[in-house]
Order: structure tokens, then sequence, then C-alpha cells
């Protein structure tokens, strides 16, 4: 009998891209732990970003903001 697959939680990312905020060190460090992440910057060039959010949000069982750096878009 075959296994079943074996499904990760998911979790909704809302952080800054640029500015003193190290994305891709913060990616890399989330990366390593056993969840499917949803970025904000995903598949831009096919959908409005509001539409991204939404769907992305909906689907997550979590979320995590970092609102270390004020960022409007983010809170």
């Amino acid at each position: 009998m075959a296994k079943a697959p074996f499904l990760l939680p998911t979790a909704f990312v809302g952080c800054p891209y640029g500015g003193r905020f190290k994305f891709t060190e913060f990616k890399a460090r989330l990366d390593r732990l056993p969840f499917d992440w949803y970025y904000a910057d995903t598949g831009l060039k096919t959908r409005q970003l509001l539409s991204i959010l939404t769907t992305n949000i909906k689907a997550a069982h979590f979320g995590l903001f970092d609102l270390s750096y004020w960022n409007t878009t983010v809170a």
C-alpha cells in the first residue's frame, strides 16, 4: 500500500522586500522550516497584486508578518 503524501502547513509571509530589511536572508531562514511559504511577490506577471494576496491569505494556515521596520504595505 502506498503511503499518503505528507502535507506541510502553509503560511503567508508579509514583509518588506527592500530597504534595510534583508529579504534574502529572511527567506533563506524560513525555507529551512517545514512549511510551504506564500510570498506576496510571486506571480505578479499574470494577475493583480490584490488578487494574489487575497488568494494566498485565504489558502494559508498561518500568517507571518514582519513589522520590524515601518512599511505601510505590510501593515
